[in-house]
């Protein structure tokens, strides 16, 4: 079932659309988006909730059933959907939501310069020597723990250096806890577009065939036409 949307924003979003829009989401997520106060901000929530709805449907749970609450470490969940797992990310210009029947996690951030050394305390001496101060490796290691955080839907309970992330063939990792390697744990990661690298984690394996990628315009016009039955 494994499935990721991926959704290019458009800032330039109309009164009109971003009122269309929030209309297709709950009321708690619209509420929820209102804690931000820029507009990008705020237009980054509403799209990835109305894409978190999109994805939720295209894989067969109609709005309805759509019941959103956190576990007793934040990870949001389906209220009565056990068997499905999902996770949505925003950062820059992209937003993203993953659906899984395993669990999953999934990370975009948007590439801005940065002193590695400022990390160097929660990252091993591995993924250190990886990285060797250069910044595109960094936020390859950094979506890839964010993304294995997310899938164990643990947050800020666990430490980014409790663990190591490994690197290999191009798009693929493994990660290690206390020197044993999580054979059950796959990763994918690959830049969106030059200012934005991305990451997913799961119990499933991964490959391009389980993204899909939207542009605002098409989202807009699908979400706009299935809004009777969204």
């Amino acid at each position: 079932m494994l499935n990721v949307y991926f959704l290019k924003l458009d800032f330039n979003i109309s009164d009109h659309d971003l009122l269309m829009l929030e209309k297709t989401v709950s009321s708690q997520r619209v509420e929820y988006a209102k804690q931000y106060h820029q507009r990008k901000d705020y237009i980054r929530s509403i799209l990835s909730s109305a894409l978190l709805y999109y994805a939720l449907n295209k894989n067969g749970i109609d709005k309805k059933d759509i019941i959103i609450e956190k576990s007793p470490r934040g990870k949001p969940f389906l209220k009565d959907s056990k068997n499905i797992d999902f996770n949505i990310t925003h950062s820059g210009n992209w937003v993203a939501c993953a659906i899984d029947t395993n669990n999953i996690g999934i990370d975009i951030e948007q590439i801005k310069d940065i002193n590695v050394t400022d990390f160097e305390e929660i990252l091993s001496t591995e993924e250190t020597d990886y990285i060797d101060q250069n910044k595109e490796n960094f936020y390859q290691i950094w979506t890839l723990k964010e993304s294995f955080l997310k899938a164990l839907g643990v947050g800020v309970y666990k430490s980014l250096s409790s663990f190591t992330i490994q690197p290999y063939d191009k798009h693929y990792a493994k990660v290690f806890q206390n020197d044993n390697d999580e054979k059950q744990w796959h990763f994918y990661n690959f830049n969106l577009d030059k200012e934005h690298a991305c990451s997913i984690c799961s119990q499933s394996k991964i490959s391009k065939k389980h993204f899909n990628f939207l542009e605002y315009k098409s989202f807009y016009e699908l979400v706009a036409i299935s809004t009777k039955n969204f």
